[in-house]
């Protein structure tokens, strides 16, 4: 038997909604900075800019919110998705601006 949780004080006929966050899209390669390898493991040392940026030529447009695959725990979402949120009224939800190299095949992701 799997665990469930249990959702109080919803209403009836609430919806609630999981978001799938893809793996999509790169951060640019001098955002990845690439250590020495781990002489236990062999697995490289890598540490991710404090201010990361994508990879333009990578940059996902089928989706609004998506992980890049070199950097899987940072989320990034665009411009379509924070207009949305937006427009749901006040959030604790904040959103920094991301940048984009080549900045040619930028939207505006966050």
């Amino acid at each position: 038997m799997f665990p469930c949780a249990e959702l109080q004080g919803l209403d009836a006929g609430v919806v609630l909604y999981e978001l799938e966050l893809p793996l999509r899209g790169l951060l640019h390669r001098d955002a990845v900075l690439t250590g020495p390898k781990c002489p236990t493991c062999g697995w490289d040392e890598v540490r991710i800019s404090p201010e990361p940026w994508l990879e333009g030529d990578a940059l996902p447009h089928d989706v609004d919110l998506f992980r890049p695959r070199n950097g899987s725990t940072y989320t990034f979402v665009n411009e379509r998705f924070v207009e949305a949120i937006e427009n749901l009224g006040p959030s604790d939800v904040t959103f920094r601006e991301a940048g984009v190299v080549p900045a040619s095949r930028t939207g505006s992701v966050h």
